[in-house]
């Protein structure tokens, strides 16, 4: 789950919500010696580019309804981007649909409170035959 901050306007900020699953996903972090604190973390993985191809299009399409219609096309063309397979392997004889993605992190001892529902996915605006 990504959020995304946007001024629309000058008057106008919307939160946008996209959800992307980061596939072979690794995590690594460094722990203090007490261990309240995590440094240097990273999470990495991989992006399926079909996958983001949709989730975009539907972010793209709540934005402006109008390019239900429209699929890929800059910016939102991951094709060229792909640059390893989805199951974390190389094979030149093969078109790669993978997109490596990773994400550095700090994190500190936190106190936990009550349990949250994760967000559904909500409906993009386009007809349900489209993507």
């Amino acid at each position: 789950l990504l959020r995304s901050t946007a001024s629309t306007s000058a008057a106008t900020t919307e939160t946008w919500t996209f959800f992307v699953t980061l596939h072979q996903t690794i995590v690594t972090a460094v722990l203090s010696s007490d261990r309240n604190v995590a440094t240097h973390g990273q999470i990495a993985g991989i992006i399926d580019k079909d996958e983001i191809q949709i989730e975009m299009h539907r972010l793209r399409t709540k934005i402006n309804p109008a390019l239900c219609d429209i699929i890929g096309g800059p910016p939102f063309d991951f094709g060229q981007t792909a640059d390893i397979l989805v199951d974390g392997t190389q094979d030149p004889g093969q078109t790669c649909d993978g997109i490596s993605a990773g994400f550095g992190f700090t994190m500190k001892r936190a106190q936990l409170g009550q349990e949250v529902e994760v967000e559904a996915i909500p409906p993009g605006p386009c007809p349900p035959e489209a993507p």
